[in-house]
């Protein structure tokens, strides 16, 4: 991406513009290299006031920590990659500070990627002085580390977790293949979960190394169930949960059931579920899953659901929740791929796959008393079969006198075609 650090064409209304949009710059900050970056904190003086806080909080910078030997000799060295593009070489024993001198430190927000393949230790300890170097009061880090090699000090791993556990945010791929060592516990706001085959389970008390989180990210695990059991039976461990993510997962709604006891309310809730080959989805599940959204409907934001099957037939019953209310909701989105065959008994007004009863909502005059802050609606719709859920009539409504924005898209590709 090539900036231009001449200001005289751009209209300062647009630039203006630009620096008050959070994703915008969120777009802009995590795809450039480093010599992109400093070009467009050039550009961003005349705007410092603007844009120099947003600057430093969204832009994302990505290193790559990798360890070698010259092929000349047996010398060992690290080198480090910024963004993709910039290298830095840090050899054995040198300080890391002098080698990278002040390029980073404009910025706050960092991901490290680790690869070492012998002497590990050396990397290790370019790893820990590396990680120093970047920490801030508010600056957060990102990384993939699994804390489990056996020819690694005890000593080092531990000065090397408390480290990351000294940024303000942390996230963290959980090590699903050994687990962590006895000791180990990890400040961490955000957990990647990925199960990387469908044999593979989770380690016993894996999940008691960590505290403080605040959101989970599940993605494509094959059973949910283990980790859901264990959140029934310590939910003092997820009192500062507020955001649950779970796409291209495969399990059953009822194994979700311990959501609908947490403590704290969710501001976020995405649900991309998959019922397997050998059962299918019955309406107990939805009795959990109208739980969990009583329980959580006062404080979230953002929903997403998505609840679908890998056999052939389609789901039934349709789920209703029609007289949920969602004080604070600004997003709502549906996958409805699954419920394609259940158009029976439609009207204008009313479609028996509309679970929330937007569409008599509307009609009634009851939306914002339901929907008060609701700002984005989003269905998704079987191509083969599409058929609009809310009519013309309601979409307008929704959007001219609600301003709400409306997208009922048609899924070109799904499990059922």
């Amino acid at each position: 991406m090539e900036i231009s650090t001449s200001m005289k064409a751009v209209p300062s209304h647009l630039m203006d513009d630009v620096f008050q949009n959070d994703l915008i710059l969120e777009n802009i900050f995590t795809s450039l290299n480093l010599p992109s970056l400093r070009s467009i904190r050039l550009v961003c003086i005349k705007w410092n006031q603007l844009s120099g806080r947003m600057f430093a909080d969204k832009s994302l910078v990505r290193l790559r920590l990798v360890q070698n030997t010259y092929s000349s000799s047996d010398m060992i060295y690290t080198n480090l990659e910024v963004n993709g593009t910039s290298n830095f070489t840090i050899h054995s024993g040198k300080c890391i500070k002098s080698v990278i001198g002040t390029q980073l430190d404009s910025f706050k927000n960092f991901a490290i990627l680790f690869n070492t393949y012998q002497h590990s230790e050396q990397a290790y300890a370019d790893m820990l002085q590396l990680v120093r170097h970047l920490w801030s009061p508010t600056g957060s880090i990102s990384h993939m580390e699994t804390f489990d090699d056996p020819r690694i000090p005890k000593r080092l791993l531990f000065s090397l977790v408390e480290a990351f556990n000294s940024f303000r945010k942390v996230e963290m791929t959980l090590n699903f293949r050994t687990g962590y060592e006895n000791g180990l516990q990890f400040n961490c706001d955000t957990l990647n979960v990925v199960q990387p085959c469908p044999y593979s389970s989770l380690k016993d008390g894996v999940m008691s190394h960590f505290f403080n989180l605040k959101r989970i990210i599940f993605n494509h695990c094959y059973n949910l169930k283990d980790f859901f059991a264990y959140m029934e039976t310590n939910l003092n461990k997820f009192d500062k949960l507020v955001e649950i993510e779970i796409f291209d997962c495969i399990g059953n709604l009822y194994d979700l059931k311990p959501l609908s006891r947490l403590e704290r309310g969710l501001k976020t809730l995405k649900i991309q579920l998959y019922s397997d080959h050998d059962t299918r989805v019955e309406f107990d599940d939805f009795i959990v899953l109208e739980m969990i959204l009583v329980r959580h409907s006062s404080t979230l934001k953002e929903l997403s659901l998505a609840v679908l099957s890998l056999q052939r037939e389609k789901i039934t019953p349709i789920p209703k929740f029609a007289s949920i209310k969602f004080p604070k909701l600004q997003k709502l989105a549906l996958d409805m791929t699954a419920f394609e065959h259940c158009t029976s008994g439609c009207t204008d007004k009313m479609d028996s796959r509309d679970i929330f009863n937007i569409g008599v909502a509307v009609e009634g005059g009851n939306f914002l008393n339901r929907f008060p802050l609701l700002t984005h609606l989003e269905i998704s719709l079987a191509h083969s079969t599409f058929q609009s859920i809310l009519s013309r009539i309601t979409v307008e409504e929704l959007e001219g006198k609600y301003n709400v924005y409306v997208r009922q898209d048609k899924v070109v590709k799904n499990w059922y075609e």
